[in-house]
């Protein structure tokens, strides 16, 4: 009589366990870290106007920008900004909330506008609708200037691009994981400027899981 056995990896049991515990660990760092982080420890982050004015610099050297506010009104600010010969500008991003307008005064304009690159020259303009993908930059030896009374932004971006700029521009590898990750788990949904590609639906997904422990580590939406 032949006898046959059935043996059950003893490993498969204790791996559905243990991807059971670290689930429910992660559930729980979750729901208490959005809790602490939205509801007992919120960010305080002052109003725009606070800490921007008229004559207030937007400088970022990493992206090649120069810019100065030039008017501030009901929560929209204006700038003049001057791209450098060859800025690279900032990466591919998006804002769901609102759009950009690029009015060129002197030089010449290249847009990334939603894969497709487009040049503008003195009078040229482009509207950026919410939710496209955009990026300015400079091609050229000769700077860019980009300014005029259709180009305003939200006050509460030119807060972000204050922190932003000084953040990147502050260390080469803040500009790299996992900082540049941890930083943009906090400035992505506080201001509306998310990374071109992903759906920002997942990004807010994957950044309030990342923001409670960015937190935690020192980071801020706000930085005095």
């Amino acid at each position: 009589m032949k006898t046959e056995l059935y043996l059950r990896p003893p490993t498969t049991g204790r791996a559905r366990r243990f991807l059971k515990i670290v689930g429910a660990v992660v559930g729980v760092y979750l729901v208490l870290g959005s809790i602490v982080h939205n509801l007992v420890l919120p960010e305080r982050v002052p109003p725009p106007e606070a800490y921007l004015a008229v004559g207030t610099r937007l400088d970022s050297v990493q992206e090649g920008f120069r810019q100065v506010i030039t008017r501030m009104e009901d929560g929209r600010i204006w700038t003049r900004m001057v791209l450098e010969p060859n800025a690279v500008g900032p990466p591919e991003h998006v804002h769901s909330g609102f759009g950009e307008f690029f009015q060129v005064t002197e030089g010449t304009l290249s847009v990334l506008y939603n894969g497709e690159v487009r040049e503008l020259g003195p009078g040229d303009e482009l509207d950026i609708p919410p939710g496209t993908r955009h990026k300015p930059f400079n091609t050229t030896d000769q700077p860019v200037v980009v300014e005029g009374e259709k180009g305003f932004l939200p006050a509460e971006f030119g807060l972000f691009l204050l922190q932003a700029y000084a953040f990147f521009d502050a260390d080469p590898a803040n500009s790299s994981p996992p900082r540049a990750i941890s930083q943009m788990s906090l400035f992505s949904p506080r201001y509306d400027s998310w990374l071109a590609g992903p759906p920002i639906a997942l990004q807010r997904l994957l950044f309030g899981m990342i923001a409670p422990t960015a937190r935690l580590l020192g980071y801020r939406s706000f930085y005095e």
